[in-house]
């Protein structure tokens, strides 16, 4: 199967097709692109004017006209501008991106950290390997017949906001692939004097510099120099294996493989393949709609799978052999890696070197691809992004990946195998995800994709998402106990492994089973115990403070009783509904506010101790986390209770507000007779009959971004507390007192967003379903700035004393929950 002759994404040359003619585009007709929003008339140049474009626009147009830099992000290609009939270029593209030490450092993970022989290591490579493989060949298929990135079209199974949490942890894995490619080629480029010349640090930055030049110019330059790029680096790989060839024998005796190891290996394996799925369409969104299926998703396998596994069983090879050469260990001492490779090549002298320095360029095949794919991530993650050009976002992240990479590279292997700890997860989830979404309910058929071609940013034309994104969350059940790692052994995982589909280096783990059992029961014990303690104090104090809940809410939705004093406004409800209108669904906040506090408490108090885990592991003297690990550790945490409690607190709402009866009090004459309250229940089947499942969703994303509240709230908490704690024991009087603090700081930074999110949750079944920023517009233009902050008195005095209350009652409760289960183990003693 020859290929067509390459037309190439920028040639100027007829299209080989008929039916696909080429426009003559400038730089205004893809200024939608460039700027975020299709079909945007105001910047469009259109061809024979002459027009001066100015500014930042004019630079960008030079740099498209001379530079041949890709300026459309990630909205879809149109079908007339997918042209590229050279499908080969994905094979070498997929094959410059494996053809370089990467896959040769995991290779090394197998026979150093697994202490699997090498057949075993090679067997583990090659199954998990050919297996993890087709997933990614199967949906780099789709860029061609949609022009769409990959996590663009996944919009057609999550929705337009829930699959900003995938873009999140695409991002993130990403990023740490970018790391880890730049500390092995920096650490390369140190190995060629022994860091005489250049250290590691200085290596970083020319390979992270060297591939902005690449991803900066976009599809055409990085498929080109990916189509060539591949030969000198296979070459020196050669070359490298052929002078280390032969104490590659020397291997460390190793007892046979148990399943634990096999399944902890081969899920690092698959954890390297898998993330691969996430950006597989990135690469081949210009490629002609007609382009065989089968023969892209051939070239893709092929080009992903044939150096991996025979890269990854070299690294094997050379991990079973580093301890019995005394240079490679060495060089692997300081380097990694990149320092047996430098060791390997020691004896050829000068060339060696040279060869080195090669090896160490060989990254910017994987690294430059990588920044590509992130650029495009970037602009997906929050709708406005969306008007920043790409190219922009690679100087961002590689400001971000060099300012990683440089710590990273200290405590390389354990970095890595962190790292790797998380990103098979989240990839093998939403794989199973999105090729059900597209095999199963949409007959593998891609037409939903194309037919309108706005639905891939219209809200009302893509799906909620609601039920993909309950399937990837759900499937961490199943996951969760599977999991085997430094900071957290499932029941699962503590018999077979980890089979979680990924792995972290878990020596130690291996040889002292009796002993993890025991302390992660402890650890488990103790964060169900903060977690129990914080349902209780948020009971309590939700309890103590809920008419103030009351006038806060009413005042966020009722913009015509917004500026009406606390007092008046408590009088109203009091007349009209009686003393209980100021408790109107208080059953669902008690529950809500359990569930809540509960799933928060509980995951802070994982995540706190991941990091604090992490903090010593890194040789950090204390434990105690930073400002920036307990934002992380409550970003976590906040993040994950929003998706679980949303409905809950859209139906308290609903109860609170009344709205449909609140109109009447506006009406002259209106009788001031009680309503009945309607039941919690009641109210959630309501909605669910009249609006649907997915407003029970509503108003997810302003109260995303709330995950700053309690972030800024446990965090001050936090700080302060332990700057109490180095004076004297901290007591439930001074928690009393840090909580009020922190919420008040965090109430009066974040609250149009609370109000934000009481309009979005009581959007009638009749009214506009409006996004966040459009409910944010719209308060400002009826109601002006101040509309923003409806009722902000009475919810910052409630915040306040609930936090309060909280804090001091969970105190007391974590002491007593504490002393309550040592006791019981005493008796079952």
């Amino acid at each position: 199967m020859a290929d067509v002759p390459d037309v190439g994404v920028a040639s100027s040359r007829a299209a080989p097709h008929e039916d696909i003619k080429r426009p003559n585009l400038s730089v205004g007709e893809v200024g939608a692109a460039v700027g975020g929003v299709e079909n945007s008339s105001s910047d469009d140049v259109t061809v024979g004017k002459q027009e001066r474009v100015r500014g930042w626009r004019g630079v960008l147009s030079f740099l498209e006209k001379k530079g041949d830099v890709e300026l459309r992000g990630c909205t879809p290609v149109p079908y007339e501008q997918r042209l590229e009939t050279q499908y080969s270029k994905i094979f070498t593209l997929w094959f410059c991106m494996s053809c370089n030490p990467l896959p040769v450092t995991f290779g090394m993970v197998g026979t150093m950290s697994f202490a699997l022989s090498l057949r075993d290591a090679a067997l583990v490579i090659l199954f998990f390997t050919l297996a993890s493989t087709v997933p990614v060949a199967y949906m780099c298929t789709w860029g061609p017949k949609t022009g769409m990135r990959q996590l663009v079209q996944a919009r057609f199974s999550f929705g337009k906001y829930f699959v900003s949490l995938l873009i999140l942890l695409n991002l993130a894995t990403l990023t740490g692939f970018c790391v880890v490619d730049s500390v092995i080629g920096g650490m390369a480029l140190s190995a060629v004097q022994d860091g005489a010349t250049i250290n590691a640090t200085v290596g970083i930055v020319i390979i992270v510099v060297l591939s902005l030049v690449i991803s900066f110019c976009g599809f055409g330059v990085l498929h080109h120099y990916e189509r060539w790029a591949w030969i000198p680096a296979l070459a020196a790989l050669i070359i490298a294996a052929g002078c280390g060839g032969k104490n590659l024998s020397h291997q460390v005796p190793a007892p046979a493989a148990t399943a634990s190891q096999v399944l902890s290996f081969g899920g690092l394996v698959a954890s390297f393949m898998l993330p691969w799925a996430a950006l597989a369409s990135d690469f081949s969104t210009y490629m002609h709609p007609k382009a065989p299926p089968l023969r892209i998703a051939l070239y893709t396998y092929t080009g992903l799978a044939l150096p991996t596994i025979l890269l990854m069983t070299l690294g094997a090879a050379m991990g079973g052999a580093t301890p019995n050469m005394a240079s490679w260990q060495a060089g692997y001492d300081v380097n990694a890696a990149s320092g047996v490779l430098a060791a390997m090549l020691h004896p050829a002298g000068g060339f060696g070197r040279f060869v080195t320095v090669v090896l160490a360029f060989s990254m910017l095949g994987n690294l430059s691809a990588t920044m590509y794919s992130v650029t495009l991530n970037l602009q997906m993650l929050l709708p406005w992004l969306f008007r920043i050009p790409r190219i922009f976002f690679s100087i961002v992240i590689t400001g971000i990946v060099i300012g990683v990479a440089v710590e990273a590279s200290k405590s390389f292997f354990l970095n890595l195998e962190n790292f790797i700890g998380v990103i098979g997860y989240w990839s093998a989830a939403f794989i199973g995800v999105a090729l059900t979404e597209h095999v199963l309910f949409r007959g593998s058929s891609l037409v939903a994709y194309t037919e309108d071609e706005e639905a891939w940013d219209e809200p009302s034309k893509l799906p909620p998402g609601v039920a993909a994104m309950g399937a990837f969350l759900v499937s961490f059940a199943l996951i969760i106990p599977c999991m085997g790692q430094i900071w957290w052994t499932g029941p699962i995982a503590e018999t077979t492994g980890d089979i979680g589909l990924e792995e972290k280096a878990q020596e130690k783990l291996i040889e002292s089973t009796s002993s993890v059992p025991q302390s992660t029961a402890a650890q488990q014990s103790d964060n169900v115990a903060h977690a129990l303690a914080g349902a209780g104090g948020g009971l309590l104090s939700m309890a103590l403070t809920y008419p103030l809940i009351t006038l806060s809410t009413r005042a966020q939705v009722e913009s015509k009783r917004a500026q009406s004093s606390t007092l008046n406004a408590a009088r109203r409800i009091i007349k009209r509904e009686g003393v209980a209108g100021l408790y109107a669904g208080l059953d669902s906040a008690l529950f809500g506010i359990s569930v809540t506090n509960f799933v928060y408490y509980y995951w802070y108090e994982w995540t706190r101790s991941f990091f604090e885990k992490a903090a010593l592991k890194a040789g950090r003297a204390s434990s105690k986390l930073t400002t920036v690990e307990s934002m992380m550790a409550g970003a976590l945490a906040g993040s994950a209770t929003v998706l679980m409690t949303n409905p809950i607190w859209v139906v308290n709402t609903r109860m609170t507000t009344r709205k449909s009866e609140a109109s009447d009090e506006s009406l002259p004459g209106a009788p001031a007779t009680p309503q009945k309250a309607p039941s919690t229940l009641g109210t959630l089947f309501a909605l669910v009959r009249e609006e649907g499942f997915a407003r029970l969703f509503a108003g997810v994303m302003p109260a995303l971004v709330l995950v700053i509240n309690p972030i800024l709230q446990y965090t001050v908490f936090e700080q302060l507390k332990q700057m109490l704690e180095k004076r004297r024991r901290v007591t439930p009087k001074d928690a009393f007192y840090l909580g009020a603090l922190g919420k008040l700081l965090a109430t009066s930074i974040t609250y149009p967003y609370i109000t934000v999110k009481s309009r979005m949750h009581v959007a009638g079944r009749d009214g506009p379903r409006e996004d966040m920023l459009t409910t944010f517009r719209r308060i400002i233009r009826e109601e002006g700035y101040t509309g923003l902050y409806g009722g902000i008195g009475p919810k910052v005095t409630q915040s306040v004393i609930t936090a309060a209350f909280l804090f001091a009652f969970k105190d007391a409760l974590y002491a007593y929950t504490v002393q309550a289960r040592k006791k019981l183990a005493m008796r079952r003693a």
